[in-house]
């Protein structure tokens, strides 16, 4: 009797144990749901009722669709869902597996972006200023002393729709560049801007190696390699 009573309740633990441990694991799956799912704001068609019609330009980062990997935080992610960045609002808009189209309304930490056509990847930051001044920031440099950002700071005009009587929108793109510091983004125009940020013999070497490669701040390429050095600087 007394080795049928252990074995019923070697069996119930068990039971007990893998009940928890499904509980658990649907907890986490309703948690990521929750984040990007259940706190948004519904709106179908996004882009019709945002800006209307546009007949030159993008709102968007890139206008079609494009799948991510969306982090939350460093340690949560969803991954491989079809989003788009909204280069004016500051917006991550994503689309459901049924083809619903939403914003999401909770904080972004970053993105990680799949162009599958051209082979490449982008991640990008989501900078808030306030309630609802959010910025899109593409990190071009690794993570390490500094970190190079691009802006793609998007403005609308009145354009007109050719071989039509309507007007429409135009969106016009300029791309801005910035390194990020403890306190946030600062924008860079001239190399001495990112040289003002270190000190004594690294600032020298510094503007050294931006004479001696005969660099320009207005190239991409060139701010890219002086960020790189820099990090590369004791």
């Amino acid at each position: 009797m007394k080795k049928v009573t252990i074995l019923l309740i070697l069996v119930v633990v068990c039971m007990a144990k893998g009940f928890s441990q499904g509980a658990y694991s649907r907890v986490q799956q309703q948690t990521l749901n929750i984040l990007l799912y259940n706190d948004i704001k519904r709106s179908i068609p996004i882009k019709a009722q945002r800006y209307g019609n546009i007949s030159i330009g993008s709102a968007y980062f890139q206008e079609d669709w494009m799948r991510a990997n969306v982090f939350i935080t460093d340690s949560t992610v969803v991954k491989n869902i079809l989003v788009r960045l909204d280069m004016i609002k500051g917006d991550l808009e994503y689309r459901t597996d049924n083809g619903e189209e939403y914003i999401c309304t909770i904080p972004i930490a970053y993105v990680d972006l799949v162009d599958s056509i051209q082979n490449k990847r982008y991640k990008f930051l989501q900078v808030s200023s306030g309630a609802k001044n959010k910025t899109w920031y593409q990190v071009l440099t690794p993570d390490a002393k500094i970190t190079l950002l691009k802006e793609f700071q998007k403005e609308q005009f009145d354009a007109p729709v050719y071989n039509t009587v309507q007007s429409g929108k135009e969106i016009r793109t300029t791309e801005k560049f910035s390194v990020m510091t403890n306190k946030g983004p600062v924008r860079v125009k001239k190399f001495n801007e990112i040289t003002m940020l270190m000190s004594g013999e690294n600032a020298e070497q510094l503007q050294k190696y931006i004479r001696e490669k005969e660099l320009n701040a207005k190239n991409e390429a060139d701010l890219v390699a002086v960020v790189e050095y820099h990090n590369t600087l004791k």
